[in-house]
């Protein structure tokens, strides 16, 4: 009898105690995704520990007043007035960054058990080559941030280890034992410099369409599939910039990465190209492809082209919950026609929120109250409300006819960018 249990308990192991011990792992990283989630939800509580740090530590005045539909209140983004400003995006010109494409010798190492941890919980992290501020030269007028590439790897260990501090005293309501953020977020003073982890450069577009006259901005839920701010509101498209993916010095058109970006994040997450880096990887001999042969792409270039689609930097900060530094744009689309297209073909990618069979996609115009009821609620990512803040400053600055371009009676584009903010700068 012994003998026979001998040999029946590797079976027994392997038919039932494998398979408890499997669902006992499953059950533990659901319950942690759950409460990650349930900590999350409470945005309003971690705004208002983000603020009381700045507070304490005598940093409240760098937080920037953030004003929406008569709304006005500090929100936990660092920036000043300097990193606030007017700059038309052009297909080649690069005011406000310095791209250095040699390799870096960051040496930043990867925590592999982290991003594991996250993968369980259901986010999807992906290596691939990103981008991060090396620090922001301010000798020019227009301040430059001068940007390094690095694997994405290196950056969401540096964010997911700010992250879990910050989660982890703001559970308990402590602001001691901060030592990731007092090194890497502190203070604008910090932030701008040269610090030992990388954090990324990443842009909130607020892209406006022109619906009979009146403007609508594009705004969505994120997913919890996102590496940060899953749950959270934010503009469409909002993203870390990347380095262009192919050709060689000779073949590229020098393009500005910016302009680059924003259009490859468009068609990513407002018409589902998720394969695009594939396909981008494939096609790594005319980085520039999808600009004339994806029927979107070569929509909105040419829109930019003859001036129905303005694109424009208003600033800069760094959001306090990650230590990203980001850019706010302002993509504004005068022709009424391809507004109303992509309106009603929009197709999002993993990044928003989808539940219920409804994706939590929002297009709101720029006079809403619902605008103001998120800020009011707390719901916005930091860095989404200082770009449509910024956004909705500027439409005060355009001359507004009802109708600004309308492609069947043939009218002309009316000039959005006024020359005179172009800065007097060479690079």
């Amino acid at each position: 009898m012994e003998f026979i249990l001998q040999l029946l308990l590797p079976f027994l192991i392997g038919a039932i105690v494998i398979p408890l011990l499997k669902k006992a792992k499953l059950w533990l990283e659901e319950r942690r995704a759950a409460n990650r989630k349930e900590l999350i939800k409470d945005s309003s509580g971690l705004y208002d520990w983000l603020i009381e740090y700045y507070k304490r530590n005598n940093n409240y005045e760098q937080l920037y007043t953030c004003k929406i539909g008569g709304s006005s209140t500090e929100i936990p983004f660092l920036t000043n007035e300097k990193w606030q400003y007017c700059v038309p995006i052009s297909e080649s010109e690069d005011f406000i960054y310095k791209f250095i494409e040699e390799e870096d010798s960051l040496n930043y190492e990867i925590d592999k058990k982290l991003i594991q941890k996250r993968i369980l919980l259901g986010q999807k992290i992906f290596n691939q080559p990103a981008i991060y501020l090396d620090h922001v030269d301010e000798s020019q007028k227009i301040p430059k941030l001068i940007l390094k590439q690095c694997d994405y790897y290196q950056l969401i260990t540096s964010l997911i280890k700010l992250e879990e501090e910050t989660y982890k005293v703001f559970k308990k309501n402590r602001f001691k034992r901060v030592h990731i953020r007092e090194n890497n977020i502190f203070s604008n003073e910090i932030a701008k410099s040269v610090k030992k982890a990388p954090f990324s450069t990443g842009c909130a577009v607020v892209f406006a369409l022109n619906i009979d006259g009146d403007y609508e901005i594009i705004t969505h839920t994120r997913s919890h599939e996102v590496s940060c701010f899953g749950g959270y509101i934010a503009a469409l498209p909002n993203f870390g910039l990347a380095p262009e993916i192919g050709g060689t010095k000779k073949s590229k058109r020098q393009e500005n990465l910016l302009f680059y970006n924003i259009l490859k994040e468009i068609l990513e997450e407002m018409f589902g190209y998720e394969e695009l880096i594939d396909m981008m990887n494939i096609r790594k001999a005319n980085p520039y492809w999808f600009f004339s042969e994806l029927i979107q792409g070569s929509e909105l270039y040419e829109a930019f082209k003859d001036g129905r689609l303005s694109i424009e930097c208003l600033g800069f900060g760094f959001d306090t919950l990650n230590a990203n530094c980001v850019l706010s744009i302002l993509a504004k689309l005068d022709d009424i026609t391809l507004s109303k297209k992509i309106k009603k073909t929009i197709k999002t990618n993993f990044e928003v929120m989808y539940e219920q069979g409804d994706l939590d996609v929002y297009f709101n115009s720029i006079d809403s109250p619902q605008l103001k009821r998120w800020l009011d609620e707390k719901k916005f990512v930091a860095s989404s409300a200082f770009a449509i803040s910024k956004a909705l400053e500027r439409f005060k600055d355009f001359n507004r006819p009802e109708v600004l371009y309308n492609v069947r009676k043939g009218k002309k584009a009316t000039p959005s960018i006024n020359e005179q903010n172009r800065p007097n700068e060479t690079k």
